[in-house]
């Protein structure tokens, strides 16, 4: 819950750059699916989304350009 009132409190002023450490932490399967659709639709919008995850099949459902990183260095996906 804490979870879902912070993203609720940051997104309610609909900044222009959304950062998001590792989100899907402690979620169950349905609130990574809704998280995925407010990410979704805080890119609709007009905001960037910069999205940091190791869980590479929910980065791959939300979309956009991905990079990844290996030994310090970064690669499109």
């Amino acid at each position: 819950q804490r979870h879902r009132v912070a993203l609720a409190r940051a997104l309610v002023h609909e900044p222009s750059l959304v950062l998001l450490d590792e989100p899907t932490t402690g979620l169950d399967v349905a609130g990574a699916a809704a998280l995925s659709e407010v990410i979704r639709d805080e890119a609709a919008r007009g905001a960037a989304v910069v999205l940091v995850t190791h869980d590479m099949p929910f980065a791959e459902r939300v979309g956009g350009v991905a990079y990844t990183m290996d030994r310090g260095r970064l690669s499109l996906r």
